[in-house]
């Protein structure tokens, strides 16, 4: 299953994108480069609403513990992992937890504005990106313990523009151009590239191959996936704010 190690390079300090070109270098160059960087500098906002955004996917998760119109899983015949979608025009979960996910998602969507005009003037996109942070869809994910090495989510890129994720426990491990998989360190928040900003760039920026591989211990994550499509995010659309 190649590398174990916790990957710890390719960082990048998100509260000096906007007034520091050696740092908006660092974004284009670990996005070049590997397709994904550690975000340092997290506002203290998004850092402060994780809790309570963990303990509201946990207490979901438990309600809904089989799969149904709200959460969802994959594979049918044996799980390895389920996961709830939340879409802020959309209301299909409880009162009691909604708001600790709506702050989550809002508190990334501020963060993914930092990065899409980063990478509009990393890549000389303008205007492109623009629409990216609301058009995106935040899924919240359950890992069941699994066998050391089992896969929970086989190799594969996101679609849409760049994804920031965040998890509990390890597990989630990134190919690099050498073709090792490298781990990301757990508790931390990451952005890989995905199809759509490989597409913009010509090909310049490779969309971060990633999986998630299964341990002895149960494993919660956030993914916010940035630039999806009308249908992607289920036919519904944005509603303007």
């Amino acid at each position: 299953f190649g590398s174990s190690a916790v990957l710890m390079s390719c960082g990048v300090r998100l509260a000096r994108l906007a007034t520091c070109s050696v740092e908006l270098g660092a974004l284009r160059q670990a996005l070049v480069k590997t397709g994904y960087f550690r975000c340092h500098e997290v506002p203290a906002q998004l850092a402060s609403v994780v809790p309570r955004a963990l303990e509201a996917s946990k207490a979901l998760h438990a309600q809904w513990a089989e799969p149904g119109s709200v959460i969802r899983s994959k594979p049918q015949a044996k799980p390895a992992r389920y996961w709830f979608k939340f879409i802020p025009e959309v209301d299909d979960l409880p009162s009691i937890h909604r708001p600790a996910i709506h702050d989550l998602d809002m508190a990334m969507e501020s963060v993914a504005h930092t990065i899409a005009s980063s990478a509009e003037r990393a890549f000389a996109l303008p205007g492109q990106l623009e629409a990216t942070p609301a058009l995106a869809m935040l899924r919240a994910l359950r890992y069941p313990p699994r066998p050391s090495g089992a896969l929970g989510i086989v190799s594969h890129v996101d679609f849409g523009d760049f994804t920031l994720c965040w998890s509990d426990g390890e597990g989630l491990q990134v190919q690099g151009h050498d073709g090792q998989w490298d781990l990301l360190a757990a508790d931390c928040w990451h952005c890989m590239a995905g199809g759509g900003l490989q597409k913009r760039t010509g090909g310049l920026v490779k969309a971060a191959q990633h999986r998630v591989v299964g341990t002895d211990q149960e494993r919660f994550s956030f993914c916010r996936l940035h630039g999806v499509s009308h249908r992607q995010r289920g036919g519904v659309e944005v509603t303007a704010s």
